[in-house]
Formats: structure tokens, sequence, C-alpha cells
């Protein structure tokens, strides 16, 4: 991997500078065009905002990313788009069975399997249709290329990192599967997902599903209307250092867990 904090004035001109050069390298077959698309969507819509960061902040801006072209690199840029989008919900699908409590769950029943494979291409969808963060960047997309095929896969690259983003030191894409399996329970009215709203007939009574990961107490929301419906990837509090390098720990250990366990992407094949 490489380093911009390794590098001296750190700046719009040099974070620009560097992301050609290593799509040059990645893809010298690539057209300019598609590069900068590439480039313009990492840096993001307000590139006067690198100018009014601290060397610390721009360094772990840097290391955000480098983590989401890696996420872009490695199972969206140049794939087919039907094959990109079982990347995503094999990503996805492995890191829900990190928690024990999932994988006793579908361990019984190949239909609990395909139950968890649809929740999850549910909340995709939901989160396309409503989710007022995913659908700025699927306009920001939009202006970045006219490319159908990379528009494709910067969408999925996205909601692969958002689905990642912690709430309570947890993936935000494990709030959402519980709330789908919630809101199936007959203790609780439809949800949507994007606005993060859950009404019940007992209020914030302990839910209970088939499920074990769901019977547990429902909280307060305040925090997820903060971070899903607020603030710009790149803007305002994301860059409080303590936030953005609890962050990216996360993000690591939960990539080093998904590669250490047996829900690789042969189970979901399988699926």
């Amino acid at each position: 991997m490489s380093h911009l904090y390794c590098l001296d004035n750190l700046n719009k001109e040099s974070l620009e500078s560097f992301w050609h050069s290593r799509l040059l390298k990645d893809y010298p077959a690539q057209n300019l065009e598609k590069r900068q698309s590439i480039i313009r969507w990492l840096l993001g819509e307000d590139l006067e905002q690198f100018d009014r960061l601290t060397s610390r902040q721009l360094a772990i801006a840097e290391q955000m990313m480098d983590y989401r072209y890696r996420i872009l690199q490695q199972r969206y840029l140049e794939v087919e788009p039907n094959r990109a989008y079982y990347n995503l919900v094999a990503r996805l699908g492995a890191l829900m069975m990190l928690y024990q409590q999932i994988r006793v769950w579908v361990a019984s029943s190949q239909q609990r399997k395909k139950t968890l494979a649809n929740l999850i291409q549910a909340a995709i969808e939901d989160m396309l249709k409503s989710d007022l963060y995913v659908k700025k960047q699927i306009d920001w997309i939009g202006k970045c290329t006219r490319d159908r095929d990379l528009r494709d896969a910067l969408v999925l690259g996205c909601l692969e990192e958002y689905c990642m983003r912690p709430i309570r030191n947890q993936p935000a894409i494990a709030d959402k599967i519980r709330y789908f399996l919630l809101s199936q329970s007959a203790h609780t009215t439809p949800i949507a997902i994007g606005q993060m709203a859950v009404k019940t007939k007992q209020g914030k009574s302990t839910q209970k599903f088939g499920c074990p990961f769901c019977q547990q107490r429902l909280w307060n929301l305040g925090s997820q209307k903060y971070y899903l419906g607020k603030r710009d990837f790149w803007l305002e509090k994301f860059f409080c250092e303590e936030h953005g390098e609890m962050w990216m720990r996360l993000s690591r250990n939960l990539e080093e867990r998904i590669v250490a366990t047996a829900a690789t992407s042969d189970d979901w094949e399988r699926i």
C-alpha cells in the first residue's frame, strides 16, 4: 500500500496527483476519462475541505480513501455486473456470519440460509430506494461518470463501505438486518430502514423473533439518525481523530475476521 501521508505539504493537488499515478500503475490500459472519474469519486464533491484539515485528519482521510479504493478494486471495478452484485451480497453475508447467533440460526436450515441472503438483498434494495446518504452518493456518482458499468461499480463499492461503517462498534448492516428481522415480528410494523424509524405496539419492550440475533431491547435511535442522515462522508465530525482512528481499527478487524472464518464465498454459492 502506498501512503500519501508520507508526502510533504499534503493537499488536494498532491491527492489528485497521487491517485492519478496509482490508477495509471494499477490500470495502465484504462482510459484517462475513467481514471479521472474514479479520482473524482474518491476525493468527494468538496475539494476545498482538504485545505481545512490538519495533517492528522488528512492522514485519516487518506486511509479511508485507500480503504474505499481497495473495496472497489477487489470486488467491483471491471467486474461483470451480475458477478459484482453477487460479490456484494457474498461479502455482506460473510460479515453477518461473523455473529455466532446468526451462524447457529442458519446452521439448522437451508431455508434460513436463503432467508438471510434474501434479507441482505432486501436491505440493499431499501438503501438504494430510501437511504438519504446512499441517494446522495448515487447523485454524486452520476456527476462523476456517464459510463454505466463504472457507475454500477462505484455504487456497489459505496454500498459495501457504507454497510461496514460502525454504529455502536458494529457494522451498520448488522443493524439493518436486525431491523428487517424485527419488522417480521407480530409486535412491529413495517419499517423504513433508511430512516431507521421503528414503531412498536409495546414501546421499548423486548421483541422476539426466530433468530436470537434479534432478541434484545430496542435502543434509542438518536445516534443512528445522526449517523445516517446528517453528515457527508468527508465532512464535519467524521474527521474527529478519535472517531476516524476507531473506524479504521474496526474495518481492519472486520476484514481479518471475515478472512479467518469459514464463511467463504463457496458457502454463498451453495445458498
